[in-house]
């Protein structure tokens, strides 16, 4: 979706506060511009879009600018439908990269479902694309205590995290700490222009909307560049994102598996390959529920709705029903 509005017309829609950061985030992808050029120079930026609000409004940002940009999205089986035709009807020119495997598939290779404390979801199906890259996301310092904690630029792994100004001194220096490791001849001034500053699996990060509010989002949205946004934010979702991800609350989740049940049943039949694999969390259920593996798997799929470590679960699950509270005391 390209729009068709100048960068003048849109700012003379936005109020004080978001032209502002509206002019902010152009100026932070201007300086930065040359950044992701080096890295990918038939490219630019790098986006995974998710399409979400956020999403759009780095997008629409970038075409203000008249930036660079590819932009992606990689599905991992359990995304709403509706976030699936939203983004393949308004947004053709993201390219749909389909997953190698599912993540159901994934989940019984791993040995366990994706979890708070091990997101393998992230790093199988999400993480692994931009490597080596400058890739533009829509983190905001609103959104969450931890991430009030993150900056303009960073690199990946915590190496780097500040403004784009101390970014290029941190790049200046990496670069020369390699060049005293080359031979230096008559070649060197093209080799200095081939070091890069990461390398391997790093990227750079560059948050361009880190300091907006929800509400400017919207309004930027809805009244400056005047696009469509996804139907679920309009009956009620507030995140666009996998459905029962494991990072979401567990009534959020809840509410999740209801409005879409198919991708539920697809856990508790993904749980059910797994038991075959003797799982020691299912040696400790199956006392409780019997043999019946469906039994099982729903048991432990009403764990991995919880949130909460396996143990603490299981003893307010179980444990606790075994004590008779009626008994009275001796005297």
């Amino acid at each position: 979706m390209t729009i068709t509005d100048d960068l003048q017309t849109c700012l003379s829609r936005a109020n004080g506060g978001l032209r502002r950061k509206i002019q902010e985030s152009i100026t932070l992808l201007q300086k930065a511009e040359h950044i992701a050029l080096k890295y990918d120079a038939d490219n630019g930026f790098f986006l995974g879009f998710s399409g979400g609000k956020d999403s759009q409004a780095l997008i629409h940002i970038a075409q203000l600018e008249g930036d660079k940009l590819k932009t992606h999205n990689t599905p991992t089986n359990k995304d709403p439908p509706e976030v699936i035709r939203f983004i393949r009807r308004n947004y053709s020119e993201v390219e749909i990269i389909p997953p190698k495997e599912s993540i159901y598939a994934a989940a019984v290779r791993h040995g366990i479902l994706p979890t708070m404390r091990i997101r393998w979801c992230c790093a199988d199906f999400k993480e692994k694309y931009g490597v080596g890259k400058v890739v533009c996301t829509g983190v905001r310092k609103a959104e969450s205590i931890k991430r009030s904690k993150r900056n303009e630029i960073e690199v990946l792994g915590r190496r780097f995290s500040g403004n784009i100004d101390e970014f290029e001194e941190y790049s200046r220096k990496r670069i020369a700490k390699k060049l005293k490791h080359l031979n230096q001849d008559q070649f060197a001034d093209v080799k200095e222009t081939e070091i890069r500053c990461i390398s391997g699996k790093d990227k750079i990060i560059l948050n361009p909307i880190i300091e907006w509010s929800d509400s400017d989002v919207w309004m930027f949205l809805n009244d400056v560049v005047r696009v469509p946004h996804c139907e679920l934010y309009d009956q009620g979702i507030t995140r666009i994102g996998c459905i029962g991800c494991p990072m979401a609350s567990p009534k959020y989740k809840r509410a999740a598996f209801k409005r879409w049940p198919y991708v539920r049943e697809k856990w508790i039949k993904t749980i059910q390959m797994q038991l075959a694999q003797g799982d020691v969390l299912v040696k400790k259920i199956s006392p409780y529920v019997g043999g019946d593996s469906r039994a099982i798997a729903e048991a432990y799929f009403d764990w991995w709705l919880s949130n909460q470590s396996f143990d603490k679960w299981f003893s307010q699950r179980y444990q606790q029903l075994s004590f008779d509270f009626s008994e009275k005391p001796k005297q």
